[in-house]
């Protein structure tokens, strides 16, 4: 599917860049562009990864795994 030049457009929401495109006569904003402009997130990609990890696994279960892998990374550093 090729998308027209002109139904697709960069918007600029607090300073940051937010992808947008025309379908079915209604503007769509990319989620991610748009979470990286609320949060003010240095990486929105990582920001919208954790919201599928937590959404397909669970709050717990993504925080117990961050957890593991941040002592982790101590460990290390204190080597």
């Amino acid at each position: 599917m090729t998308i027209a030049p002109e139904t697709t457009k960069v918007a600029i929401f607090k300073g940051k860049k937010v992808r947008k495109t025309i379908y079915n006569n209604e503007w769509w904003f990319s989620v991610v562009d748009v979470c990286g402009a609320l949060t003010e997130s240095i990486d929105s990609g990582a920001f919208s990864m954790i919201m599928s990890l937590i959404r397909h696994f669970g709050y717990a279960t993504t925080r117990a795994a961050f957890s593991q892998v941040e002592q982790s990374h101590q460990t290390r550093k204190a080597r």
